[in-house]
């Protein structure tokens, strides 16, 4: 009996810690690469965060104002938000990133074109509301009156999805809400900014593997028919903040005509409204996953 009772817990043991590391495996924690861009995934789960600044309060990275990611895998309703340190009674960027890759869900050398998503691609990402939890125990909401043109794109990897609230330095500008929220109370110290939005398009995983992207195989593997181009170093603003909001790619191109991408806005905005020391700023090059022919 007592045997029994061990060979039952050790069985136990065994089960939780696959189960442990099966839940590791399954992470979809946004990753950088070494030029501080968004790694992009081809298959659920997905993750996203929201991207911040306001005053001298930044979150660029999920984490910097300690919001956490949002992981999503199927089509429905999620929420991402950013607690504030020090408070501010404007806003300068406001974005929701994710490492979701829109040519997954697109034909095979699919194109696209600047502040937009590949051509034929199924993802939508909608805007719901966006609230603000203040610390006195009221709350309110900040008025979206988007989407407006070049508010679902790409990130600055031209890979990635990214929905631009408010970015006046991305082409073409993105304006959805006020930047002043004064008349609202602004924004204190330890006030949570909560975005809340709906995913579609995504239902039955990615399939596609456009002229940028990877497709996605039954096993997970990149596959053999893949290679990497690395365009000309850029200035990066270190957080994927901005930046163009996609490329125009064509399908008939060859591998080694990669998009350059623009200065980072982030980084603009940064030196501009000394909201982050210039030390933040990073040289990277871009490097952008292509089919080959």
């Amino acid at each position: 009996m007592k045997m029994m009772k061990t060979m039952a817990a050790a069985a136990s043991a065994v089960m939780i810690a696959a189960m442990s590391v099966a839940s590791i495996t399954a992470s979809a924690a946004i990753e950088f690469d070494a030029d501080n861009k968004i790694v992009p995934v081809d298959k659920g789960p997905y993750s996203a965060y929201l991207c911040l600044q306001a005053g001298a309060d930044t979150q660029c990275k999920p984490g910097d104002l300690g919001g956490a990611e949002c992981e999503f895998s199927t089509n429905g309703s999620y929420s991402v938000s950013a607690t504030m340190k020090n408070g501010s009674d404007k806003v300068e960027l406001m974005a929701l990133e994710t490492n979701l890759n829109a040519y997954s869900y697109a034909p095979v050398k699919a194109s696209c074109k600047a502040g937009s998503l590949p051509d034929g691609c199924t993802v939508s990402i909608k805007i719901d509301s966006i609230e603000v939890k203040q610390t006195s125990g009221s709350s309110y909401t900040i008025d979206y009156k988007g989407p407006s043109d070049g508010a679902l794109c790409l990130s600055k990897n031209d890979s990635t999805v990214r929905v631009n609230i408010l970015n006046q330095l991305t082409n073409p500008k993105v304006a959805d809400i006020e930047e002043d929220l004064s008349a609202k109370g602004g924004l204190a110290a330890g006030d949570v900014v909560t975005v809340n939005f709906t995913v579609s398009g995504i239902a039955g995983g990615g399939n596609g593997g456009g002229e940028n992207g990877t497709t996605a195989t039954t096993g997970g593997e990149t596959p053999s028919n893949t290679t990497t181009t690395t365009a000309v170093t850029t200035t990066d603003e270190g957080g994927n903040f901005g930046g163009a909001s996609g490329g125009s790619s064509n399908g008939g191109s060859s591998s080694g005509n990669a998009k350059t991408s623009q200065t980072g806005d982030f980084g603009i905005a940064a030196v501009a409204l000394g909201a982050v020391a210039t030390a933040a700023l990073a040289a990277g090059a871009v490097t952008v996953t292509r089919r080959k022919k």
